[in-house]
């Protein structure tokens, strides 16, 4: 109800607009602020580290929930419920190293091994079906890391240009912050 104090038809002598309104547009902000920590969220793609995927100037839309319940004022899980799948692109909020968040593409999820073969990243998760002859694992001769449970390793398509997890090493899970869902190239201004 909107408040008019001179108007014959009024019989209040308080101000309730007033607060009606401020408390409208506190419940559309602390709503509007939820909904951005914890459901949907933009992201704007500067760097070339995805080319072509997602090109330079690109608005991408960020899902929150994909892996679990974010608190909206921490940004931590409150727990989750999936892990990030090969081949899905993340939003990292600030990287171990740099304080900038980063869009990137999954390259393994651990516990795995991650070695490089032809130019190439491979992963390989040891399994019953995957060992070589003889019981030996197909990276034996070249030069392999692993990846523990828990943590994800993470690559740029284009990665001449990326600063990934080549630079910084795996992350762990709880600094996915979403998984892109959609983007969508702009010019760069």
């Amino acid at each position: 109800m909107i408040f008019f104090p001179n108007s014959p038809y009024s019989k209040r002598k308080d101000k309730p607009a007033v607060i009606s309104v401020f408390g409208i547009l506190l419940t559309a902000f602390i709503a509007g602020m939820i909904f951005k920590g914890s459901i949907m969220d933009l992201a704007f793609v500067y760097g070339e580290s995805m080319s072509p995927t997602i090109k330079p100037g690109s608005i991408a839309i960020i899902w929150r929930p994909a892996y679990g319940l974010i608190n909206p004022f921490s940004g931590s899980y409150i727990f989750l419920w999936a892990s990030p799948q090969a081949g899905d692109i993340v939003y990292i909020a600030g990287n171990p190293v740099k304080s900038r968040s980063l869009v990137k593409r999954v390259l393994e999820t651990g516990p795995a091994y991650i070695y490089e073969n032809d130019g190439r990243m491979v992963s390989w998760t040891a399994t019953p079906s995957s060992q070589g002859k003889n019981g030996n694992s197909p990276i034996e001769n070249a030069k392999a890391f692993f990846i523990p449970g828990g943590r994800v390793y993470l690559l740029g398509d284009n990665s001449d240009k990326s600063y990934d997890s080549r630079d910084f090493g795996s992350v762990p899970i709880e600094s996915i912050r979403g998984k892109i869902i959609f983007y969508q190239g702009l010019p760069i201004p």
